[in-house]
């Protein structure tokens, strides 16, 4: 699966959690859109954790696109294979991760 933030406005960072809090995936400026990430992930059948934030204090618009092969208390709600969410991170506060504004979503 691969998670992008090409169409976001801001240098972006993801952050991918099990559902009990441990950090499985963290990347910035990985893929094919420079500073916006791409995020490849091999993960089982489960509940996680997306972050989203920006590198160092970046924040801004943003744009998240999920794709999927065929076979906590501060979530921003969940998110789906072939959803894309949009919103910004200007003055969301930082709920994990380093001090950017974040926006975290479930999904499974």
């Amino acid at each position: 699966m691969w998670i992008s933030t090409c169409g976001s406005e801001y240098d972006t960072w993801l952050r991918l959690f099990s559902w009990d809090g441990t950090e499985l995936y963290s990347c910035d400026d990985c893929g094919s859109c420079g500073t916006r990430t791409v995020l490849d992930a091999d993960l089982r059948a489960g509940d996680y954790v997306l972050v989203v934030e920006g590198y160092r204090y970046s924040e801004g618009e943003y744009s998240v696109t999920m794709n999927c092969p065929n076979d906590g208390d501060f979530s921003d709600g969940a998110i789906a294979c072939g959803d894309t969410v949009t919103g910004t991170t200007v003055s969301a506060g930082s709920h994990v991760g380093n001090g950017a504004s974040d926006h975290v979503y479930t999904f499974s």
